[in-house]
């Protein structure tokens, strides 16, 4: 019986060392994949900023077409992935090719709308009827005349004006929420610049007319 007993607890010692050494082995398992998981989004995060700038490339001058917003998606991803792994070593230089993705397109978006507003504001504004309608803009600013002709302008940019506006009041990375917030000011500024040079000389003239003294 002695025997026996000697042999159990020599069973039980090799079994309880053998569930440490497998609980071990599973504990680094699962550590391997993690940095295995790691590594391919870390691989997939710069294969896509490759991506990215080759596809910048090519749409830089269409940031009115769908792909343009895909571009911006996957900048931000990236940005977002780089942002929440400062640890690595090369997080600097590839934070920086980041950004500056991000503000090359978003500053394509910003040129491209302000050349859309400009072209809009020097459209001629027809004849008298139309002028009286101008004046009357300036004094109700919800009026329809120009109202319709700034939108008909910007229709086409109208998915990526709401999209920047979008991610720069819900964006949760300070850094994106910075840049989209800044174009959609800069953007809204000159279009009230426009919109305000536009109305200033039927003022102007009205104000010209209303005023000058009649023989």
């Amino acid at each position: 019986m002695g025997a026996i007993r000697l042999h159990l607890g020599f069973l039980k010692f090799r079994s309880n060392v053998i569930r440490r050494k497998s609980t071990k082995v599973a504990s680094k398992k699962q550590r391997l994949r993690d940095i295995a998981s790691i590594i391919r989004k870390r691989l997939r995060c710069f294969s896509n900023l490759n991506v990215a700038s080759r596809s910048l490339s090519a749409c830089i001058s269409q940031v009115d077409s769908r792909d343009f917003v895909d571009i911006l998606k996957i900048l931000e991803a990236c940005s977002t992935f780089i942002d929440a792994h400062a640890e690595y070593a090369d997080y600097t230089a590839q934070s920086i090719k980041c950004e500056q993705l991000q503000v090359r397109a978003l500053s394509a978006v910003r040129a491209r709308v302000v050349a859309v507003v400009c072209e809009a504001a020097l459209l001629p504004l027809g004849d008298l009827g139309d002028f009286k309608i101008a004046f009357t803009e300036a004094k109700n600013l919800n009026g329809s005349f120009l109202n319709a002709k700034f939108r008909s302008e910007l229709s086409s940019l109208r998915h990526i004006i709401d999209y920047i506006d979008a991610r720069g009041k819900r964006d949760v990375t300070p850094r994106n929420q910075n840049i989209y917030t800044r174009v959609i000011i800069d953007c809204c500024s000159t279009y009230c610049e426009q919109r305000i040079s536009l109305i200033l000389d039927p003022i102007r003239t009205q104000l010209l007319v209303s005023y000058t003294p009649h023989e």
